[in-house]
């Protein structure tokens, strides 16, 4: 009998985004229960600074070489992730600056219905809307719109998310997305064929 897919998401990184459709149609393919568990990441370069009109890199005074190959990098990686979200006909707007998402996340440790509709939500108000999901205000419309109870949304919901972080890292997730299947820890979206052949298998 097959373990649940844990899938370790966290709402502002562009691989967990861009890794939500496949991993809708991996759960329908094989009718799969999934537990939708959060893991809180550092936030992506910003790119907002560092691109001209045609998207080309531009280096700010006194760069250092290694600032230039970070640069260079974040460019290079944001261009993949929108070609990736074109092909996928996903919607995703890139903030001038990072945004952070840990209260969102911390939601949803604590959501009692409609998970999957709550963590669309998120991603929705992030990359479509641009929505700061660190807002307490954010954070409990997008409870309220899925029936869930937002009266607890507190600091201790912060606390909660620390605690789930560290046994996380205990049990060896560093990093999101992050799948597991069968005590297979598969990390990132890229391996969705090896997760599929993992299946087949068991």
């Amino acid at each position: 009998m097959q373990n649940p897919l844990k899938c370790y998401i966290d709402f502002k990184v562009p691989a967990s985004y861009l890794a939500l459709k496949p991993t809708i149609q991996l759960i329908q393919d094989y009718g799969l229960t999934p537990r939708w568990l959060p893991y809180p990441c550092r936030p992506s370069p910003s790119t907002s600074s560092i691109t001209t009109n045609s998207g080309a890199a531009q280096a700010s005074e006194n760069e250092t070489r290694g600032e230039t190959h970070r640069r260079i990098r974040a460019v290079a990686q944001q261009k993949t992730h929108a070609l990736y979200a074109k092909a996928q006909q996903t919607t995703m707007n890139f903030p001038a600056e990072p945004g952070e998402s840990r209260l969102a996340l911390a939601a949803m440790l604590n959501v009692e219905h409609n998970m999957l509709e709550f963590i669309q939500a998120a991603y929705k108000a992030y990359w479509e809307d641009q929505e700061d999901l660190n807002s307490p205000m954010v954070v409990t419309r997008l409870l309220v719109d899925t029936n869930n109870d937002p009266k607890g949304l507190s600091e201790s919901y912060l606390d909660q998310l620390d605690t789930h972080q560290l046994n996380c890292e205990e049990s060896g997730i560093m990093d999101a997305p992050t799948f597991c299947i069968n005590e297979h820890i598969f990390v990132g979206r890229e391996h969705f064929p090896w997760i599929r052949q993992e299946l087949d298998d068991s």
